[in-house]
């Protein structure tokens, strides 16, 4: 139609005949198509499959009118296609004629979007006077679409039935939307809601549950905030502004995140159950499609008679006597008639046939499901459901009081169950039934933990959520966890209250059915809490969102309150100068060093003197004097009060001081002098902390002066953008620990200004932007100056690869998902950009898998609390009444550490078991001394604070030490300098000696290479590597200093292995963190959720020459001792990977040796 209107064919102009065959419509047909020959009309005949009688007639009348018709006559037809080959009924001439064309539905948000779009046209765009609002609301209308149409493939937790929705619904929308906003001044929201949800769309719907889905889905995503480019439709991906028919089809490319059920805002889970359904059906039809005959195979020692009379007698020998129960009955006659036919003392029935079908497939026959209860259960499970339920009757039955806690999934049916509880209740507080609801109170217990039943009402259990998850602490619905499709619900109190007693307020109105199907499998609605606002929502709402956005104060508005005697105090922060901010305020207002007028004075070494001279010449002339880091002079603050008193009096009204100074780390420690403090007005920067506060805090070093000062705008300001971002990476990716940066380094604003400067000046100065010179100054001079760690280095480097490319002024650079460098805005512009577009914080902003945010949560919790347990003394810590005094605590700890502790190696008897002195037996050698040497000092240590604790030794500062660490579970740090780098507990790390103790006992035996080496239980893994180097290069002549190590990564574990290599050796005890190993595919892949640090295979180690190693599709992967990295470093691996380096590099992958 849509082509036809193009082209001058339209039901108004009488050149386009529409006929929807059936109901005597052919005659109407035939007189169409025989006018449209003559004129050069088009036919439309649609579902011709529903006329099979005419069909023939058809056949001949398109031959007929083809014949000497107009050169612009067509027809087009549809049908649906025929089930089955017997069933196609399309005479084959009309067929072998025809264009036939099949439009199989859109698959995913993305072609379905693009679908929905692809209906109108930039004439349509352009229809309505008020264009923004026309085009914003119908870009909204048709991801609506989109999402009703596709969340289909979601099965009952996307529709509990399925509607025909179609593009027919979409189109009268848009009309509907035109003449509304034609007709109104003001959008009616309202009105085209209900129309859209309750008309258009919801004409097709017949369940309750899926009309309140669409009216949701109309309420989210038609709102007046989306023509403020406010409103996200999907996380990232905000409703556009005004844009072309070709600007829309581009956003959708461009911003649309990765297909996921979040789109339809259903949880990942949505998509596991999806494809696990898919593949269920498809399996099953395709096992029912075959004989019994064939799926037991030739050679099976059963028959399909001799299987299913084994079931039938299994289901038999267990099925319980009948308590008046319909379904028991009908289980035993027909299994018993089945039972006589396959002996042939019957004939077999079609209803036997198909229940000796249903029994070998696993599947329940009809006859019994028909009087049982709907469930989706193979016959096992279905019939061990039975036996269960009967086992619940039978306690029931008993005494018939009310169980404790209530089955309510075994009850046929639950409803008559439910209603029971309301009616006990209405008699006897004599309430009205009419005016009563049932209420829920979901409890913190399993059906254990109760023994007996509830006061009021009824506890009942056996419920499972889909789509979310009860978080039992916090008693409210919450995010469901992944690959957890339907956890288990607690107790469930169940009571009844009167309608006005009914709890409102924050509840999700939560429907409650028999099995997965849902439908007409509805049992009741419960009434579950879902948590309140978050607080930044109530204080964004109460107070503004100045409240809760980590931007900082304008400094313009705090100087306004200074004044000769009020002093500016600036308290320091790491990676926070706010000098700048008065330096940048003294240009706009006259005052800087080259006019004279600013004085800037770092106190310390002897800078006293100056800043005296400094202050009273301000004073006279009204200048503004800066005193940076005061905290280094504390003998003169009290000289600097008096000054600063002296100098306001009567001084110029220009005339400001600025001091700074860093926080005192304890109250002992504070030195600034009150009067200083109580006459200065007070500021602390504190560094912003996420990815949105550390961006905008990156852009407001800057003003729309610096934007517009170079000739060449746009590629000045979208570099300048991309700095800004790598600026907030860099700086906030310190909180992800080692993972983020092996050490600590002081990144600062300064930094990214002198960046900037210098891609003024480069861009300037070029004609073509010379991005590896830039990369090159920001990546290894300017940020490059802090880093001393190689690795960081490689990081810093990869990250400016990454987001410095020609690509980012075409848009099509994302610094995120989603979020693409923008083009040339203004300063305000690019705030609001990052506002609208940045997604939520994430790892993933730095490049991270989101596994970080955890080990970064997990880490803070920990040092927090060990700070707190530290921070006691021993005996709080004990606490009153304890069994034990610290004393003696820390005696039974020294006591089974000793009872443990192996003696030392016989180092002259290990050494003389042979002569050899090949590079692994050295390591062996040097192992065991190492461990020896360990061994002794803690037996020594140990001895002396045991005769300490028995009052035969004074107790001295190194037994104290000793005393504590082992009180508070830590290893002592005399302990720690002749071990090896460890992150483990005391308990976790003696079991680590112990077994590190064990496999050198296995190897001092014989003294040959172990099979598989624990590389992670040695003092010094470098030098088994390096041994393993020597070793080769001894047995092929090869010369050390132009080798190299490489490894491959095998598919088996260390128990599989049974001989050593051949060639290196074969090494376990490996963990990787930020990814993990594909051992099928055989590279690095995608870290699964919350696996933090999986274990690698056994990797077989062996030396290459130089020039034959692999360099293709490599990542060059460090390998550290433990998670702290740093200093740990032990050697570089290089793993074979399918992605771009740079992903695994960002995302901080390494291999540890102890986790």
């Amino acid at each position: 139609m849509v082509t036809g209107r193009k082209l001058g064919f339209t039901i108004d102009l009488g050149k386009l005949h529409n006929v929807s065959l059936g109901q005597g419509q052919e005659a109407v047909a035939e007189v169409a198509m025989e006018m449209a020959a003559k004129e050069g009309h088009w036919v439309i005949l649609q579902n011709i499959h529903l006329v099979a009688r005419w069909l023939g007639s058809l056949e001949k009348l398109l031959e007929r009118c083809c014949e000497g018709s107009h050169q612009d006559y067509r027809v087009f037809m549809s049908a649906e296609p025929a089930p089955t080959p017997q069933e196609h009924i399309i005479p084959q001439g009309i067929l072998e004629n025809a264009i036939k064309i099949t439009n199989e539905p859109p698959t995913g948000m993305h072609a379905n979007l693009h679908a929905a779009l692809d209906n109108f046209d930039q004439d349509i765009l352009d229809q309505c006077r008020r264009e923004q609002e026309f085009k914003t609301i119908l870009f909204s209308l048709c991801y609506f679409h989109a999402c009703v149409a596709e969340r289909r493939k979601f099965g009952p937790q996307g529709w509990n039935r399925k509607y025909p929705f179609n593009t027919g619904d979409l189109t009268i929308s848009v009309n509907v939307l035109y003449n509304y906003l034609e007709a109104n001044s003001q959008v009616p929201w309202e009105d085209l809601r209900y129309l859209f949800g309750e008309i258009m769309y919801g004409g097709h719907i017949t369940d309750d549950w899926d009309r309140r889905l669409c009216r949701t889905y109309l309420e989210e995503y038609m709102q007046p905030n989306q023509f403020d480019r406010k409103l996200a439709l999907a996380p990232g991906f905000v409703v556009p502004s005004n844009l072309d028919y070709q600007g829309y089809h581009g956003y959708v490319d461009e911003m649309l995140p990765h297909e996921s059920p979040v789109h339809y805002g259903l949880h990942p889970n949505a998509e596991i159950e999806f494809l696990t359904v898919t593949s269920d059906n498809l399996f099953h039809t395709l096992l029912e499609l075959q004989s019994p005959d064939s799926v037991m195979g030739e050679g099976a020692s059963q028959t399909v008679e001799e299987k299913v009379k084994t079931i039938l007698d299994e289901v038999l020998e267990k099925l319980p006597e009948e308590y008046n129960m319909s379904d028991i009955y009908e289980i035993r006659r027909s299994l018993k008639e089945l039972d006589l036919g396959l002996k042939g003392e019957l004939a077999i029935s079609s209803e036997m046939e198909q229940i000796q079908s249903a029994l070998f497939f696993d599947n329940v026959p009809d006859t019994w499901t028909k009087l049982a209860y709907p469930s989706t259960y193979s016959l096992a499970q279905w019939y061990n459901d039975v036996l269960l339920r009967c086992r619940e009757l039978d306690s029931w039955t008993q005494d018939l009081a009310l169980p404790t806690v209530v089955w309510l999934s075994g009850l046929f049916n639950p409803q008559s169950f439910l209603t029971a509880v309301m009616q006990s209740l209405a008699r006897k507080n004599e309430w009205p039934l009419d005016k009563m609801n049932l209420t829920v109170d979901v409890t913190k217990k399993f059906k254990e933990e109760f023994n007996q039943p509830a006061r009021e009402g009824a506890y009942v259990y056996g419920l499972y959520m889909q789509g979310a998850r009860w978080d039992t602490q916090g008693g409210v619905i919450t995010e469901a966890r992944l690959k957890e499709l339907t956890p288990s619900m607690p107790v469930i109190s169940v009571r009844a209250v009167p309608n006005d007693r009914q709890e409102t307020r924050n509840i999700y109105e939560c429907p409650l059915y028999k099995t997965k199907l849902r439908g007409t499998t509805y049992v009741w609605t419960f009434s579950l809490k879902t948590r309140e606002r978050p607080a930044k929502n109530f204080v964004e709402e109460k107070l503004g969102v100045k409240y809760t956005e980590g931007r900082k104060t304008e400094f313009a508005k705090s100087f306004r309150e200074s004044g000769p005697a009020s002093p500016v105090f600036f308290i320091l922060s790491p990676g926070v100068d706010p000098l700048k901010d008065v330096e940048s305020l003294g240009r706009k207002l006259g005052f800087t060093i080259d006019l004279g007028k600013l004085h800037n004075v770092s106190l310390g070494q002897g800078q006293e003197a100056v800043a005296e001279v400094a202050m009273e010449m301000a004073a006279k002339e009204g200048h503004w004097v800066i005193l940076q880091n005061i905290h280094l002079v504390a003998r003169w603050l009290g000289s600097l009060e008096k000054l600063l008193e002296r100098c306001c009096e009567g001084s110029h009204q220009d005339y400001r001081v600025f001091i700074s100074a860093e926080p005192a780390p304890t109250p002992q420690e504070h030195i600034i002098p009150q009067g200083i403090l109580e006459n200065a007005i007070k500021i602390t920067n504190e560094p912003p902390t996420g990815m949105h506060a550390n961006l905008h805090a990156a852009l407001d070093n800057f003003d729309q002066d610096i934007l517009d000062q170079c000739s060449r705008e746009q590629e000045f300001k979208t570099i300048l953008f991309s700095l800004c971002y790598f600026h907030a990476c860099v700086a906030e990716r310190r909180k992800f620990g080692p993972q983020g940066w092996n050490r600590k380094y002081p990144f600062n604003t300064g930094d990214l200004t002198i960046s900037v400067n210098v891609l003024y000046n480069y861009l300037e100065a070029n004609s073509q932007v010379p991005w590896e010179d830039l990369r090159y100054l920001f990546g290894e001079i300017v940020y490059g100056g802090h880093i001393t760690d190689d690795w960081d280095r490689r990081l810093c480097r990869t990250y400016l690869e990454e987001y410095m490319q020609p690509n980012q002024f075409d848009r099509k650079l994302a610094l995120a998902p989603g979020f693409v460098v923008p083009s040339n805005l203004d300063y305000q512009g690019y705030h609001g950009y990052v506002d609208e577009m940045l997604p939520h914080e994430s790892p993933v902003h730095y490049g991270l898998h989101p596994n970080a945010e955890i080990e970064f949560l997990t880490v803070t919790s920990d040092n927090l609390f060990h700070t707190l347990l530290e921070l006691q003394s021993p005996d709080s810590v004990m606490g009153e009444g304890a069994s034990q005094t610290v004393e003696e605590k820390v005696k039974t700890i020294l006591d089974e550490v000793l009872e443990k502790l192996p003696e030392e190696y016989n180092m002259s008897d290990i050494t003389s078991k042979t002569a050899e002195r090949s590079p692994y037996i050295l390591v062996c050698f040097q192992e065991c001394e190492r461990m020896n040497t360990l061994i002794y000092e803690i037996r020594r240590s140990l001895k002396e604070l045991d005769l300490g604790l028995k009052g035969e030794l004074a107790i001295s500062s190194e037994m104290e030490q000793i005393q504590s660490a082992l009180f508070f579970d830590n290893v002592p740090d005399t302990w720690t300098k002749l071990a090896y780098p460890s992150t483990y507990s005391l308990a976790q790390w003696y079991n680590d000696v112990l077994l590190r103790c064990r496999e050198l006992d296995s190897w001092t035996q014989d003294l040959a290479l172990p099979t598989v080496v624990w590389l992670s239980g040695l003092f010094n893994p470098q030098s088994f590597l390096t041994a393993v180097m020597q070793s080769l290069a001894r047995k092929n002549e090869w010369p050390l200093d132009k080798m190299n190590l490489t490894v491959d990564v095998t598919k088996k574990f260390k128990e599989e292995f049974n001989q050593p290599a051949r060639e290196g050796a074969y090494v376990y005890g490996l963990y990787m963190e930020g990814a993990r190993w594909d051992t099928q595919g055989g590279v690095i892949t995608e870290a699964r959720l919350k696996e933090l640090t999986p274990s690698m295979p056994v990797i077989s180690v062996r030396a290459v020459p130089n020039d034959r190693q692999e360099m293709r599709n490599i990542y060059e992967c460090p390998l550290y001792k433990t998670k702290l990295r740093g200093t740990t470093y032990v050697w570089t691996f290089s793993l074979k990977t399918r992605e771009r380096p740079a992903k695994w590099v960002l995302a901080g992958v390494a291999l540890l040796l102890s986790v």
